[in-house]
């Protein structure tokens, strides 16, 4: 992220469309809340990227992650 910053976009983007295609993981909720930020300072969808970190947030809320704590989000 700090040396080229499309290239961490593409990489989120391919974690978020992993997660639609295959299901969801512990890593997906940061990926949804990530796409969010995105979705917001690259797009202009501030809308879209705050229900892209809703999700993110419902997700960890839902089940407990084994590898990411709650609290790091």
């Amino acid at each position: 992220m700090y040396t080229e910053a499309n290239l961490a976009c593409l990489v989120i983007c391919r974690a978020v469309n992993l997660s639609i295609e295959r299901g969801n993981c512990d890593g997906s909720t940061f990926a949804y809340v990530m796409l969010g930020a995105i979705a917001g300072a690259r797009f202009g969808d501030y809308r879209g990227g705050f229900r892209l970190g809703q999700l993110g947030y419902e997700l960890v809320e839902q089940r407990p992650t084994d590898g990411f704590p709650s609290q790091s989000l």
